[in-house]
């Protein structure tokens, strides 16, 4: 019932489906979907060495993508929606999701096409002021979201029922591998708890393993962590053994004992305004 793994499912046609997962993560997904295809009238073909990704993201990326493609960016192309487009004449499929919070696209091209789209990306984007941003910045805006990531946040010691991703499975009435296990969990009253946390700490942030604690007590563990730089906030996803706690939580970083609140929604964009833009 734990989480193996995480995708993002794109369907291209009723029968035709695109899968992306995280890069650490491709022979173990790959290995995972062909035991479980055994059986089934189904073709499953790696594409990572013929596919790559430019994610552009941010409140101007629309007004930056427009300047190069002719294709309807508004209602036409809506959040959690996949599309085949052309970008400065390269085909590209492009998903509109975002991992950071912001209004933005995934655009998923051939990868000998992926040096001239980043060009005229590039080109495109500099009246707008457009810069780039790495991985850390990613984790610190995907924190702002509360947004889990796979290897830390979501593993295979805890359920959906433990993850806060529970919306996302549906048991009732349905055959599939870990349901049993899933249900039980759904229904244990010592199943543990993932919250979102807002930490006192300005100096060092908090990251894995770090411990919790309550009237002294070690209540839970912090599985990944860092800074908000838009909300000016250290975050921590966590989780609780004791489900319910929200007063009196500290967290132990090297060594100092600081204060923690759990947060009862994102600190940036809570209802999605931004992605749905």
């Amino acid at each position: 019932g734990g989480t193996q793994s995480e995708f993002t499912v794109s369907a291209l046609a009723k029968d035709r489906f695109y899968l992306t997962s995280a890069a650490a993560a491709e022979e173990m997904d790959e290995d995972l979907l062909r035991a479980r295809a055994a059986g089934f009238d189904l073709t499953i073909d790696r594409v990572t060495d013929i596919w790559g990704i430019i994610a552009l993201m941010g409140p101007k990326s629309r007004a930056i993508l427009a300047g190069v493609t002719d294709a309807d960016l508004g209602a036409g192309f809506p959040w959690l929606s996949v599309r085949e487009i052309a970008v400065a004449g390269i085909p590209v499929r492009a998903l509109r999701v975002s991992y950071i919070g912001e209004l933005g696209w995934e655009l998923h091209a051939r990868r000998d096409d992926l040096p001239a789209l980043f060009d005229a990306l590039e080109a495109a984007g500099k009246q707008h002021g457009m810069g780039f941003f790495g991985a850390h910045a990613m984790n610190s805006m995907r924190l702002e979201k509360g947004y889990r990531a796979w290897g830390a946040d979501f593993t295979t010691e805890r359920t959906p029922a433990e993850t806060g991703a529970g919306q996302l499975v549906r048991p009732e009435g349905r055959e599939f591998a870990g349901r049993a296990s899933l249900t039980r969990r759904m229904a244990a009253e010592d199943r543990w708890e993932m919250v979102l946390l807002a930490v006192d700490t300005d100096e060092v942030d908090p990251f894995y393993s770090h411990p919790l604690f309550h009237d002294g007590r070690p209540v839970g563990i912090v599985t990944s962590g860092g800074w908000g730089h838009r909300c000016g906030q250290a975050l921590a996803l966590a989780y609780l053994r004791q489900r319910g706690l929200r007063d009196g939580l500290t967290v132990e970083i090297l060594g100092r004992t600081v204060p923690a609140r759990v947060l009862d929604a994102p600190p940036f964009d809570p209802t999605n305004e931004r992605m749905k833009a």
